[in-house]
């Protein structure tokens, strides 16, 4: 595997870390729901935090990439990659953004969506070759003001 290809897996990796599939969250109750909604400040700095967190996590499993000694072996961590960011996209969603970033969010996810099952599907070979695969989700989550989710 080309060393290029790898730094440009792992920039990629780290730029994806903020985002993807999301597991719904709420309340059974109108008024609980309205107590546990985010102002759009806290939304973004907690959404930070997790990606914050999860791009630790990333760095440490794409950084496998380096001694992967098969294309098996860089598939396997890609997929591993992919669910980590996965799970950052479900605790982001478990926030209960405000109202008005639903639209926004949402948006976001879906595009985390795309490259996840990009990943999922094809392994480490889209990221080398489609190094713009999470372009759309980076955009989307700086647009929100989520700085850690969509780093390059």
């Amino acid at each position: 595997m080309k060393r290029t290809a790898i730094r440009t897996v792992a920039a990629i990796a780290c730029s994806a870390a903020a985002l993807t599939s999301f597991a719904a969250c709420g309340s059974d109750s109108e008024d609980d729901a309205k107590a546990s909604t985010l102002t759009a400040e806290e939304f973004k700095t907690q959404a930070n935090q997790v990606c914050k967190d999860g791009n630790v996590e990333l760095q440490k499993v794409f950084g496998g990439l380096a001694t992967a000694t098969s294309q098996e072996d860089a598939d396997t961590i890609a997929r591993e990659g992919a669910a980590l960011i996965k799970k950052q996209a479900a605790d982001i969603e478990a926030l209960a953004e405000p109202a008005e970033l639903s639209d926004q969010v949402t948006a976001m996810i879906a595009a985390i969506g795309t490259g996840v099952t990009a990943i999922e599907d094809q392994g480490v070979a889209v990221l080398s070759q489609d190094s713009t695969v999470f372009d759309d989700a980076n955009a989307k989550a700086k647009a929100l003001g989520l700085e850690d989710c969509g780093a390059e």
